[in-house]
């Protein structure tokens, strides 16, 4: 890592062997049925059995859901779900143990002041057990007005004995000790007409929290304890709106209504809270809680016109518009290094855009 100086600030080395290599061999069983006891009732479940070489450990996931439309809730449906669920196991996770870095500091004026520090990973496999997450799922919708069809919908779910890096001593133990809890609460109202065309809104609040989040890395040592806060893509707000509708002739004079033919107008519209990030020093220790910090909102939206014709014996589309015409970029790098003297300026991704594209729809 250097200073804006170019002067070292630290210098990381590797020992050991550069390649990983894991193995495993899992099987599992799956039993599914439904059943409708009455009318507008159905419910459906299942059972599945999991079993893998590295935990050794039998594990059942039981599944539950239930969708129910009675007649005097006119135009409503009803849906709920319940499940426990393991996650599958990441052979990268497990077989981070066969090297280890040593990064060592320096003064601005090349003076070593400290290391070098040692960051080695060390799995034990038999200490290990299943992540396993429950979740409930609950939803409604509802047929209103204007041919509207409006849906509420709550997930909860909640993940124990998940992997973990826990620091102890020099080395970082890989432990089933990560609680986390996932709560969103999405609104949506949808439409579609004339067969074909649609638009659609919905507005997402939600959070992502667990009691173990620093993300620890062999290239790029982070100095911290363990502790908990929102995971990197947790993102509070979400909007999100888009459709597509045909032009209408009557906006031209008759003469001219023929540049608006088999055309048609598309949009998408987003809006999403900046996902969060650490701070760090120069040492490369975090600076506060982790992920206490969060990227710039971000706002896009994407306009776009096409328009249907025919050649050989097929059916085609031109579609032209731009792609993020507020310009905002979804800033995804940024300078969190609190000892710079150009901390938080934010790289952005793709900024506003010019597209043209070619469709080939059916063949007649």
């Amino acid at each position: 890592m250097l200073r804006n100086d170019l002067s070292t600030a630290r210098y990381v080395t590797f020992a050991g062997s550069p390649f990983q290599r894991q193995q495993n061999f899992a099987a599992a069983q799956y039993l599914q049925d439904r059943w409708t006891p009455r009318e507008a009732l159905l419910i459906e479940a299942g059972l599945r059995a999991d079993w893998n070489q590295i935990v050794r450990d039998f594990v059942w996931s039981p599944r539950v859901s239930v969708v129910y439309g009675p007649k005097w809730t006119r135009d409503t449906k009803f849906a709920a779900g319940y499940g426990i669920f393991y996650d599958a196991l990441v052979l990268q996770t497990l077989a981070r143990q066969d090297q280890t870095s040593y990064s060592t500091f320096f003064l601005p004026d090349g003076e070593p002041s400290g290391g070098p520090v040692p960051t080695a990973f060390q799995v034990n496999q038999r200490r290990l057990a299943m992540p396993r997450y429950r979740s409930v799922n609950l939803t409604a919708e509802r047929k209103i007005a204007f041919d509207l069809f409006t849906k509420a919908a709550y997930t909860y779910r909640e993940g124990s004995r998940g992997f973990t890096f826990i620091p102890e001593g020099t080395f970082y133990q890989l432990q089933s000790r990560r609680h986390d809890v996932y709560q969103a609460l999405e609104l949506s109202v949808r439409r579609t007409f004339a067969g074909q065309f649609e638009w659609f809104a919905g507005y997402t609040r939600s959070k992502a929290r667990a009691n173990a989040v620093v993300d620890y890395s062999l290239e790029s040592p982070l100095f911290a304890p363990q502790a908990s806060g929102p995971y990197p893509w947790d993102t509070p707000n979400r909007f999100l709106m888009w459709g597509w509708a045909p032009l209408s002739s009557r906006m031209l004079p008759r003469r001219l209504a023929f540049l608006v033919r088999e055309t048609s107008v598309s949009f998408l519209t987003e809006y999403h809270t900046g996902f969060p990030f650490n701070l760090v020093n120069e040492s490369g220790a975090l600076v506060g809680p982790p992920n206490a910090t969060r990227f710039p909102s971000y706002f896009n939206v994407n306009l776009h016109l096409e328009r249907k014709f025919r050649f050989i014996h097929s059916l085609w589309a031109w579609r032209v518009g731009y792609n993020n015409l507020t310009n905002s970029g979804n800033a995804n790098v940024v300078n969190n290094n609190v000892d710079s003297p150009e901390i938080l300026p934010c790289g952005s991704g793709l900024v506003r855009a010019f597209a043209v594209r070619l469709r080939f729809l059916v063949k007649r």
